[in-house]
């Protein structure tokens, strides 16, 4: 698959460097020559410098022969004018494109689909980051969560020493509710074979799914609930904006920025919040507002080392949930080793485009932090029709644990017989065992004749 990628921002390089994983022709448009060569030496992949709305970029970087066109410049007007050159005038099949909130709302205005050559596809960068920060502050106590097919819930929980001593994975089962499961248990990052009878030791992570109405219930054996009454966000950008608008009236919340216009205009628009111009790192004016009786802080601007800050003053100040925005991957490890809960944008992003690319076959892709595995939901192409759920050879530490026929829930055994439309959902240990099981499912079985070749 020929895919082309306009940017050379944080964005585009990550989409970039989840996409170079697989065997696509991919070539990355840009205007910085020096960041391109750096993409272009670690990526290995095609570059075009130039303005991205010219012909000659355009061509240079093949867009006549392109499947996929992913406009990432971080620029809306940019990227609308970018989508609209690529399907127009190149019939490019499928463009993809990075909008705000005002010009997203307007989306299906800007470009209609044409039924025969090209399709367009708008994302709220911002909005899909925020909605998963709701999820967190519902459920603090999880290291991870995610809602798949609308109705099951994915956590990532520790378990502590102080929970139950010498409690073993079979007694836990029992004790959770119905039609939830212990998926896997990772010790000292290494995946324990056999979770059947595994006794449980302080700092362990479990990997549990749920029915959605469960998860307080699953959640009731590993902590107390820690209710989120009152929250702290440091920096006006897009994405505090959106997650304001989505929070329960009932939560009190203050915002800082020490952009008084920005300020100025987000305190006019907005109800029932306190809005503060002032440093998201001015230790003064965080005690003046109490930060040691707040609920939640979270540091949402846009500047790495200005959030990384500011959530290490809340830690000081034992603020009970943390979490901060992160834009570079590399920045986030030493968030997570100060217990802060790291938000990439970036990472949700890419398994959000991931997930459009291959959307014959992978309806969602969700990642943990911290290296602890993915999550796929697949759809059985025609060609596995008929065959068995033990066909599909899944790498060391994967499992099938959620399979769906139309609207019933199915037991993922080896001996199920699949048909076409399944929807099946399986835990894999590493990024890469991704790629091992799209790729069995897009190959077709060999007939007669080609095993005779």
């Amino acid at each position: 698959m020929k895919i082309i990628i306009a940017g050379d921002n944080l964005t585009a390089y990550s989409i970039t460097s989840s996409l170079a994983q697989e065997q696509h022709d991919i070539t990355l448009i840009g205007s910085d020559k020096s960041r391109l060569k750096h993409i272009e030496e670690v990526l290995d992949i095609q570059t075009v410098q130039g303005p991205y709305t010219e012909i000659e970029t355009l061509d240079a970087a093949e867009c006549d022969h392109a499947d996929i066109l992913i406009a990432a410049t971080e620029i809306p007007e940019t990227d609308i004018l970018i989508s609209l050159l690529a399907s127009n005038l190149y019939q490019v099949p499928l463009t993809i494109a990075m909008l705000q909130e005002s010009l997203y709302e307007q989306r299906h205005h800007l470009l209609k689909d044409s039924a025969l050559t090209t399709s367009h596809i708008w994302i709220n960068p911002a909005e899909l980051v925020a909605n998963s920060i709701i999820d967190l502050i519902q459920y603090p106590n999880c290291k991870d969560i995610f809602t798949i097919q609308e109705d099951y819930r994915i956590l990532r929980l520790a378990w502590k020493e102080e929970q139950e001593a010498e409690l073993d994975t079979e007694r836990l089962q029992k004790k959770l509710p119905d039609d939830s499961q212990i998926i896997t248990v990772i010790r000292q990052k290494k995946h324990i074979t056999n979770i059947d009878n595994t006794t449980l030791k302080t700092g362990d992570q479990l990997i549990i799914g749920c029915p959605k109405r469960s998860t307080g219930h699953v959640l009731n054996h590993f902590s107390t609930p820690m209710p989120i009454k009152s929250i702290m966000l440091a920096g006006i950008s897009e994405i505090s904006q959106q997650l304001a608008k989505r929070l329960p009236s009932s939560t009190h919340v203050k915002i800082i920025d020490n952009n008084l216009d920005k300020a100025t205009t987000f305190a006019r628009e907005s109800d029932n919040i306190t809005v503060l111009h002032g440093d998201i790192n001015d230790t003064d004016l965080l005690v003046t507002e109490k930060i040691d009786r707040t609920d939640a802080f979270l540091t949402l601007s846009n500047d790495d080392e200005d959030n990384l800050v500011a959530a290490l003053q809340a830690k000081r100040h034992q603020v009970p949930f943390i979490a901060s925005l992160v834009h570079r991957s590399e920045i986030a490890p030493i968030i997570n080793e100060n217990h802060i809960h790291s938000i990439e944008p970036q990472k949700m992003l890419s398994n959000f485009i991931f997930q459009i690319i291959h959307r014959d076959i992978v309806n969602e892709k969700h990642a943990f932090h911290e290296d602890m595995g993915e999550i796929i939901c697949i759809t059985i192409p025609k060609h596995f029709d008929g065959h068995t759920l033990a066909k599909i050879a899944v790498p060391h530490g994967g499992r099938f644990f959620y399979a769906k026929r139309a609207n019933d829930r199915m037991d993922p055994h080896p001996k199920l017989k699949l048909k076409q439309g399944d929807i099946l959902a399986l835990y894999l240990a590493q990024a890469r065992d991704v790629a091992v099981v799209t790729e069995q499912l897009n190959r077709p079985s060999p007939s007669f004749f080609d095993l005779l070749r």
